[in-house]
């Protein structure tokens, strides 16, 4: 399973946007704190440790002056720090160690930036604003409360790049709240929250607020919700219980079979439904994370880059030809019930994301398992290996094929030995 390096959280909020809402929650919780030309040397080669860390992975970097010529040096996600007129350097995300020879003497100081935080709790904020639709200008219809943000993180290795969007909405009238989910294969500063809107998104906001689009939502309560977040460096997952029910969403890299010179980006976006309905009128098109797709055509709660690089998604239309499935299937009514083991034990499986017709497998899901079996409770911590999980229900669906499992902690133990002397 690799190493164990994600972070948990639960509690409750009491609505679902501005100061005290579930989205500044999950922001606090999962980005890093960033400083900003912080002095490491001066007139001298860097020997030091930095004022703050764990040190996120590939976000560090180093301005320098040498014959009166600015420079730049970063860090590589495996603790190297390179760049012109660097004849070694070293960093150690762990303790902030930062030592740096240059081939040159450097005039002046030589300065970090760089983003510190437990590793799941160090993803950037690229920007944050009011939510707005994609006219010309774009307007703001959902005032100051309502806001858009692009996270990014440099996932496991430290040396690749995972970019997703959360969008706060609101149709008050209608009982109708919730996040847009989104995902993107580049950033710059100027683009977009919905950049890809020829692939994904709606093209603005309007009077109807049930507003059918092709891009996965989160479907949220006004008013006391739970939450559990979980989070490391390639992946964010949040469940959130909505009255009676649990409604899930995945943000980030799965974990792709291909080596990543034959699948570069293997960026997921699910969610529980799609276009902006509130979550008690549309039960029917309501998904967890680990179903199928929706075959009726009404919505896209799942999108993935395939390994050509192409968004494919989770229902039909123009997509047939890409579409994504999830294996286990969720409806295994017609297979007979699966009942524990003798020992208690449910069987658990992995989450595969398949193509159509499952004649390709693109990837698991980091840290997600389907669970299969009688006598599963909702909220219940379960054990596989060295890690335990917490299980969810498939949105309102309480059958014994009907459960999802996080990970959220690693088991630790202790050793005692005993010596006896004869």
């Amino acid at each position: 399973m690799g190493d164990f390096e994600g972070v948990f959280q639960t509690g409750t909020v009491p609505q679902y946007n501005g100061a005290s809402g579930l989205l500044d929650t999950l922001l606090t919780f999962v980005l890093g704190t960033e400083v900003a030309a912080e002095v490491i040397a001066t007139a001298a080669n860097v020997n030091t440790t930095l004022a703050s860390f764990p040190v996120a992975k590939g976000r560090l970097v180093v301005d320098y002056t040498i014959s009166a010529v600015s420079y730049q040096a970063t860090d590589d996600g495996s603790g190297n720090v390179v760049g012109t007129l660097v004849a070694s350097g070293t960093i150690d995300y762990e303790t902030g160690d930062i030592v740096i020879t240059f081939t040159g003497t450097p005039t002046g100081d030589v300065t970090a930036d760089y983003i510190y935080g437990t590793p799941g709790q160090d993803w950037k904020q690229e920007f944050k604003r009011n939510t707005t639709d994609n006219g010309s200008p774009p307007t703001e219809p959902f005032g100051s409360d309502c806001k858009e943000v692009i996270l990014t993180s440099k996932g496991i290795s430290g040396q690749e790049f995972v970019c997703i969007g959360i969008r706060e909405w609101e149709y008050p009238a209608q009982n109708a709240y919730g996040w847009d989910l989104n995902g993107y294969t580049w950033y710059n500063d100027d683009m977009d929250w919905n950049a890809s809107s020829a692939d994904h998104g709606m093209d603005e906001y309007d009077s109807d607020w049930g507003h059918w689009d092709k891009i996965p939502t989160l479907p949220l309560l006004d008013d006391t919700m739970t939450y559990w977040f979980f989070a490391n460096r390639q992946r964010i997952v949040v469940i959130v219980k909505n009255s009676a029910q649990y409604d899930q969403c995945y943000l980030g890299f799965g974990r792709r079979f291909a080596n990543p010179s034959d699948y570069h980006y293997p960026l997921v976006v699910f969610g529980s439904l799609s276009g902006n309905y509130n979550y008690a009128a549309h039960p029917s098109m309501q998904l967890g994370i680990h179903d199928t797709h929706y075959a009726s055509g009404w919505g896209y709660p799942k999108m993935c880059v395939g390994p050509g690089g192409i968004w494919s998604r989770g229902s039909g239309g123009d997509y047939q030809t890409t579409m994504i499935m999830v294996q286990p299937r969720q409806n295994w009514a017609d297979d007979g019930t699966i009942a524990p083991s003798i020992a208690g034990r449910v069987m658990m499986t992995p989450v595969y994301l398949c193509k159509r017709f499952y004649d390709q497998a693109y990837m698991d899901l980091d840290g997600v398992h389907c669970v299969i079996g009688t006598g599963v409770q909702a909220e219940d911590t379960i054990r596989k290996g060295m890690r335990n999980s917490i299980i969810f229900p498939n949105v309102f669906n309480t059958a014994y094929h009907d459960n999802v499992a996080i990970e959220f902690e690693e088991i630790t133990t202790t050793t005692t030995t005993t010596t006896t002397t004869t």
